[in-house]
This record gives C-alpha cells, sequence and structure tokens, in this order.
C-alpha cells in the first residue's frame, strides 16, 4: 500500500457535496500520509488536504478474504484530530490498484478507487 496513488472517490449520493476531481493520496512507510485533488476538494470530506504531522494511517489487520481494515486520522485545524475507519481495503494481486471505503463513525461509506502512479 506504500506509494504514491491517484484516482477518484465516490461519496454516498444522498450527500450534499460530491467529490469531483481527480485526488492524490500518497501513503508513506512511517505510517503519514499527503492528499491532494486536481479541483481544490478536500480528500477526506472533512479536514483539510495541508500537510500535517498528526495525519497518520494504519493497516490493522488483514481478513482471510485478503481485504484489510485499518485507520486514518484526519486532521483540521488548530491541532483537531479525526480518527476514521478504512474498511474494505484490497489490493490488487498486480499491486497497481487499490480500493477502500472510508468512514467517520456511521457517515460513509466514501470508495476510493486509486491507481498506483508510474515509478512507485
Amino acid at each position: 500500500m506504500i506509494g504514491r496513488w491517484q484516482g477518484r472517490v465516490d461519496d454516498p449520493a444522498a450527500w450534499a457535496s460530491q467529490t469531483n476531481g481527480t485526488v492524490q493520496l500518497v501513503l508513506r512507510a512511517d505510517g503519514g500520509y499527503s492528499v491532494a485533488c486536481s479541483d481544490g476538494c478536500i480528500v477526506m470530506y472533512y479536514g483539510e488536504n495541508t500537510d500535517d504531522r498528526d495525519k497518520r494511517w494504519e493497516l490493522l489487520d488483514i481478513w482471510h478474504n485478503g481485504q484489510g481494515y485499518g485507520e486514518i486520522d484526519v486532521t483540521f485545524e488548530a491541532g483537531t484530530v479525526s480518527t476514521h475507519d478504512l474498511r474494505h481495503i484490497a489490493l490488487s494481486a498486480t499491486g497497481s490498484e487499490l480500493t477502500f471505503e472510508q468512514w467517520n463513525d456511521r457517515y460513509g461509506p466514501r470508495v476510493f478507487h486509486l491507481t498506483r502512479c508510474a515509478g512507485q
């Protein structure tokens, strides 16, 4: 999962705000991550896109079906952090495609469909 990814996010249809731009997600080996969006959208829907040392991610387990689950810390202004669930994490056999659901308590899922960037 470590590397640079880009693709799209599908928000629940009932949500007023939709993510339309191409999103970029960089998952680092140290547990940190960075995000960006081509149209200025907030990649994690909540929070901010700016880099922050409190932006952390963790893969917690992989089930017998090959899917995993984990957590991601979403940062807000003034050092506020909200931990969201990452569910149904799936990495393709070639390692070139990554999908997962983002949940904030009962709100979700936001489904990420990402492709590994060249050279990663």
